[in-house]
């Protein structure tokens, strides 16, 4: 019966799978034509259309990468690299879109951890969970990034926003999944998601905690 389930599961995820990456191909046409005729004439209101297209869009692409990442077809590609090298280039880029959206920085970076892994996926994660603190806190928010070692290595986003309730922060790494407050921001759902499967095709584990004020959500990577 188990088994059944789970071949069950497996081919729902598969049809999932295939059914969005049939349709990206003639949606992407779509998206091609409607900016054609945005050329025509600039004025006729196509990008009404365009934005909310591109947010299926994402949407599309950010199913296909999990499901890509589930499948674990990366792990074959693992290397060791700079972790903090990654950590700190990452939040340098981001410190004018920081600075711009009248929130704060506080950066704190062990050198000369690595981790073995996909690079670009840990990237993904670590640009993911900042989007995320940036865009769930309000301004004059202070957003806390950490990696440091101890038993592990552990990279740590925390801010002083609303945070979240206790019986939600189960749930905020289910795909689709927002919390009330946050229906009328920008977003899919999906970026928690993200973060979840790649920490788990590299066996770390996410740890979310109120962080008196707001969020803090911590990976960890088993040494």
């Amino acid at each position: 019966m188990l088994e059944m389930i789970e071949s069950l599961v497996g081919n729902i995820k598969q049809v999932s799978t295939n059914i969005t990456h049939d349709l990206r191909t003639p949606l992407s046409h779509i998206r091609q034509k409607l900016e054609t005729l945005k050329k025509e004439n600039p004025d006729n209101g196509i990008d009404d259309v365009i934005v909310p297209l591109d947010n299926v869009m994402d949407i599309f692409s950010s199913m296909l990468r999990i499901a890509e990442i589930e499948s674990g077809a990366r792990k074959s590609g693992f290397k060791e690299f700079d972790l903090s090298a990654l950590v700190s280039n990452i939040t340098e880029t981001y410190l004018a879109i920081i600075e711009e959206a009248k929130k704060k920085f506080n950066i704190s970076i062990t050198p000369d951890l690595s981790i073995k892994g996909d690079r670009d996926l840990i990237a993904q994660l670590i640009v993911n969970l900042i989007e995320n603190a940036i865009q769930h806190t309000p301004e004059t928010s202070v957003i806390d990034i950490k990696l440091h070692k101890d038993d592990n290595i552990r990279l740590s986003v925390s801010d002083n926003g609303e945070g979240i309730p206790e019986e939600e922060m189960e749930k905020i790494t289910k795909p689709f999944y927002r919390l009330d407050i946050s229906r009328n921001t920008p977003g899919n759902g999906l970026g928690l998601s993200l973060v979840k499967v790649i920490a788990e095709l590299h066996d770390a584990v996410i740890i979310l905690s109120d962080n008196e004020p707001g969020l803090s959500v911590t990976v960890r990577f088993y040494l």
